[in-house]
């Protein structure tokens, strides 16, 4: 019985080792920064001339959506909302 034993302990040992397999690197994965209604607001209110009704307005018509991955979704957004192109 010990012989057995033995025999099996190699075996797992050798099924557990590290593959001689070579893997590719793999580029870094440089992360998403999404953009927040409120700071999208800081800069598009005194650039677009914004009043308060329009910029409190505009948050509440993008609540759901309030993080975006760049500007030019919320300028589109902001576009649709006032009925005027800005660009």
């Amino acid at each position: 019985m010990k012989k057995n034993e033995k025999e099996l302990q190699e075996e797992v040992l050798e099924i557990s080792e590290p593959s001689e397999i070579e893997e590719e690197p793999v580029a870094p994965v440089e992360p998403v920064r999404y953009i927040h209604v409120d700071e999208f607001l800081q800069t598009a209110v005194p650039l677009y001339g914004l009043n308060r009704m329009q910029a409190r307005g505009f948050k509440t018509l993008m609540f759901g959506r309030m993080y975006q991955k760049d500007m030019f979704a919320f300028v589109d957004e902001l576009e649709k909302y006032l009925g005027k192109k800005l660009r």
